[in-house]
């Protein structure tokens, strides 16, 4: 089938799962998705099953859709989350998110807006940047491999979500996944052939947060010699095997501590730190008096009581609009940085929800 249809039909999945353009509120027979899937259907399974459905979807005025797309992706705690990180980890801020911002960036590519690199519809428009590229099946085949799966299931729990129009989406997005990552495999590129620099980008996503076993660094802890660096994204304490690293957090600052007695110098927070901001420096837990601006505190764990030293310290952002806490002020001033600013980092998911209403 042609390359440029399919590429087609990757960058209209990813209009229907941003906000609802204006044509989404025609029915479904004058979108121009049912015309592609039209021209599809002939070589494609997943468009030939899914076109009458498609045909079915009622009009439905502009605003409802966007109610219809709030109340599924949008709300506070959202039935679906349209985010990688947070559909695979429950955080909004994750690896996948740092993964793909440097997948994009690998590629020459930027995201318009200020909308998060791994939202499934920039997710899905990088695919029909791919596809529309010449010979490249090898290149979707890779980025499905790495990240399809998520899509995927998001795509059958929207299947059955009951809704009369996402689950009809929903449906079309898995199989086509499905049925994409069959076809890429079919055609993928001969060993040998010229690589461009979106396969180097593709091969080299997760070079930052491979986790393999290394020979123990004894009696080296872990610390920041530059605070700044570090964006309490949380990654370190998430695969440290002993629980040495821990992120507390109260009503005022977040923290990441170290207990050195737990710490087995495996080497694996330093490892996934994609800013690089933890190194494994000095023989003995008073080597971390090197770090730049670390100090001793008497912190207390929701399980017992222990002398931590603190790695990282930064202050509760507050939503502009309820005064609720957020994240820490360095995961906000990293988002900021990577992405730039906008108005809705500032607000919780709740009132995050209302600009769109």
């Amino acid at each position: 089938m042609p390359q440029s249809n399919r590429a087609d039909l990757y960058a209209l999945l990813a209009e229907l799962l941003a906000e609802p353009p204006e044509w989404m509120s025609l029915p479904g027979r004058e979108w121009p998705l049912f015309d592609l899937l039209t021209q599809l259907a002939a070589e494609s399974d997943a468009a030939r099953r899914h076109l009458d459905l498609v045909a079915g979807i009622p009009s439905e005025e502009v605003d409802q859709r966007r109610q219809r797309y709030a109340s599924l992706f949008q709300a506070g705690r959202p039935r679906f989350w349209l985010y990688e990180s947070a559909a695979r980890t429950g955080k909004i801020l994750g690896e996948p998110t740092f993964a793909m911002a440097q997948l994009l960036q690998a590629a020459g590519l930027e995201t318009a807006g200020a909308e998060l690199p791994d939202h499934i519809s920039l997710e899905l428009a990088f695919l029909s940047y791919l596809v529309e590229r010449d010979n490249i099946s090898l290149y979707e085949k890779q980025f499905l491999e790495k990240r399809g799966a998520w899509m995927i299931d998001l795509g059958r729990a929207l299947a059955q979500s009951g809704d009369a129009v996402y689950a009809i989406i929903g449906a079309l997005l898995a199989n086509w996944l499905i049925e994409s990552t069959q076809h890429a495999t079919s055609r993928s590129i001969p060993v040998g052939r010229n690589t461009s620099t979106a396969q180097h980008a593709i091969r080299n996503t997760h070079h930052a947060t491979r986790t393999t076993q290394h020979a123990p660094r004894a009696t080296l802890l872990p610390i920041i010699p530059n605070p700044d660096n570090c964006t309490l994204c949380g990654f370190c304490a998430q695969v440290c095997p002993t629980r040495a690293l821990k992120v507390l957090e109260d009503r005022r600052q977040t923290i990441l501590a170290l207990d050195p007695a737990e710490c087995i110098h495996c080497g694996k927070c330093e490892k996934i730190c994609g800013t690089k901001a933890i190194a494994l420096i000095g023989n003995e837990p008073q080597s971390t008096q090197h770090a730049t601006r670390n100090t001793k505190h008497e912190t207390r764990n929701t399980q017992h009581a222990t002398r931590n030293t603190i790695l990282r310290h930064s202050p509760l952002a507050y939503c502009q609009k309820c005064g609720r806490p957020i994240v820490s002020q360095a995961e906000l001033d990293y988002i900021v940085s990577q992405i730039g600013d906008a108005a809705w980092q500032h607000l919780c998911l709740d009132c995050r929800a209302t600009l769109y209403v």
